[in-house]
């Protein structure tokens, strides 16, 4: 497997060690065929399922693209798309060698596609696209006011006057303003129906945004409430105080990433809580101190399991399973598993700190730490040498 980004991945069959690629598979998420892309190899495209029939349909539109109908004993039907310049190819050679195996004539260039079809109207927006694949994806988006318009753009490899064909999810097909809504439906594994679109690339609009969500409860109707009446405020008080009198840093300086963070957030909420809900500065004030206290272990990464950074797939991992051997440890910290809401205790609790003290963020490597976690899970620049684009976060 090469070419590993946050929408792709290319698998390449070799004939032996050191070889040059027999067979590339280019497999990105939401793509309309399975291609594979042979180099000088015998294309053999097996089942699991017995074929019943494979019929021969002829040439497509893009003049290079060839076209075949397969049926399989559980009563589906497949489309598949042969692909190629090279001269003299017998494309019409395909040939069922048992029930289950078709197979093609030897030394073939160009690539193979295949795609169920899920009704008849299907067949005819597949033969439009036929000949066109992804390679990779690219995401970029803006804000305006309440409104985020994000766009979906594929590398398109193939012939080059097809258009793609991808598929999108249900929450795909309720936002996108651009590209061509089929009816070509197929059910995934885990994620409902999805949807062929046929484009290049996709615009999708998000209307009604929370831009105004605080740390105060919040719900669309009643937005942010920081307003309390003065008996529920004294209560906050009364808890806050006996909370905040507790040692911090005992608290959060475990042997987990996780339950450290919780620790930090939790008592990050509550010198929020005193000071915005409760009106009691001084009170959040003595809080706000002893949280930067045992913020500050961890910026210096004195913690009892200390960060270590993982250059096989980039991030900042616990340094537990290291030590112990325990790949379960801390949920499997070492082993990328939940950094975003292990870490987004992190990045809360800093928010509260720097929302109640701005200037603590400028204060040594604070603000530069947080960044790093954020970057850790959830990085929006593709260019990082450190850090995966988009590690925790699926577009």
């Amino acid at each position: 497997m090469y070419s590993l980004d946050a929408f792709s991945a290319n698998v390449n069959l070799l004939p032996r060690p050191g070889a040059a690629p027999a067979i590339t598979f280019p497999l990105v998420q939401g793509m309309g065929f399975v291609t594979a892309v042979y180099s000088g190899s015998t294309p053999c495209l097996e089942s699991a399922i017995s074929f019943t029939s494979v019929t021969y349909v002829g040439r497509m539109p893009s003049d290079s693209t060839y076209k075949y109908q397969a049926k399989l004993a559980d009563g589906t039907s497949w489309n598949i798309y042969v692909t190629t310049s090279q001269a003299g190819y017998p494309v019409n050679s395909f040939t069922l060698t048992n029930v289950r195996v078709l197979r093609g004539a030897p030394r073939f260039q160009g690539f193979i596609q295949v795609a169920k079809v899920p009704s008849a109207g299907a067949d005819s927006t597949y033969d439009q696209a036929a000949g066109a694949y992804s390679v990779s994806a690219t995401v970029a988006g803006s804000i305006a006011g309440t409104s985020g318009t994000y766009k979906l753009t594929w590398t398109k490899q193939g012939v080059a006057n097809r258009t793609l064909l991808m598929f999108a999810l249900p929450h795909h097909v309720q936002s996108i303003t651009s590209g061509g809504l089929t009816d070509v439906k197929l059910q995934t594994t885990t994620k409902g129906t999805a949807t062929g679109i046929i484009g290049d690339s996709w615009t999708l609009l998000e209307q009604f945004l929370p831009i105004d969500m605080g740390f105060a409860p919040w719900t669309p109707f009643g937005r942010g409430n920081s307003k309390v009446s003065t008996a529920a405020a004294k209560l906050i008080n009364k808890a806050g105080m006996s909370e905040l009198s507790q040692d911090m840093k005992k608290q959060s300086n475990l042997n987990s990433m996780y339950y450290s963070g919780k620790a930090l957030a939790k008592f990050a909420a509550i010198v929020y809580a005193v000071h915005d809900i409760g009106n009691n500065a001084t009170l959040s004030i003595s809080g706000l101190q002893k949280l930067k206290t045992a913020f500050d272990t961890f910026v210096r990464n004195k913690q009892i399991l200390p960060l270590v950074y993982e250059s096989s797939w980039g991030g900042a991992v616990s340094s537990g399973t290291y030590q112990t051997g325990d790949s379960g440890l801390d949920f499997g910290n070492t082993y990328y598993n939940d950094h975003h809401f292990h870490y987004g205790y992190f990045v809360y609790a800093a928010a509260v700190i720097g929302y109640l003290d701005p200037s603590w963020l400028s204060q040594g490597t604070n603000k530069a730490w947080v960044n790093m976690l954020v970057r850790d899970y959830s990085n929006s620049v593709t260019t990082d040498a450190y850090f995966p684009f988009s590690r925790s976060f699926d577009w």
